[in-house]
């Protein structure tokens, strides 16, 4: 008996190593497959073309939604134009401040000018600006409810 019990304590310890790069390797798995970067990362490289410029398309998006603008330029010529012109058009920096250029320059502005001004500079983090537009369309109109409403989300951030 006493012979299988110190048998047992030493495969067991042997085993012991092994045992715990199994347990590691899996949880180590289990956290990354929570992460949406690495679930993204990971649906470009499958062996089916089709989902892997899905994958990129994703990864491409995340990118831009994250303002991970040198990263989401780097993917732009694995990706058909066509799929990320709306996107671009309505997030990228660049773009954003000639929009913006084009309506603070314009004479006689509407408050809906001013209102797109506003959001505009929203996108770019510029608060104070924000602020500054949306409150010259309140000025202008004190009674419109959705610009009310845009400067109480604004304060709430």
């Amino acid at each position: 008996m006493a012979k299988s019990k110190t048998k047992l304590k030493k495969v067991f310890l042997k085993n012991i190593p092994q045992t715990i790069l199994l347990l590691t390797t899996g949880l180590f798995a289990l956290i990354l497959l929570q992460n949406q970067f690495f679930k993204i990362r990971l649906k470009t490289f499958s062996l089916s073309a089709g989902d892997r410029y899905t994958g990129k398309l994703t990864l491409w998006r995340y990118y831009a939604g994250n303002n991970l603008w040198n990263q989401a330029l780097s993917l732009e010529s694995t990706i058909d134009p066509v799929d990320i012109v709306n996107q671009k058009n309505s997030n990228y920096p660049p773009i954003i401040k000639e929009k913006i250029n084009n309506l603070v320059f314009k004479n006689d502005k509407s408050i809906d000018d001013l209102i797109e001004i506003a959001k505009l500079y929203s996108k770019l983090n510029q608060y104070t600006e924000t602020r500054k537009y949306l409150l010259q369309a309140q000025q202008q109109d004190p009674i419109r409810d959705d610009i009310q409403s845009l400067l109480v989300k604004l304060n709430s951030n």
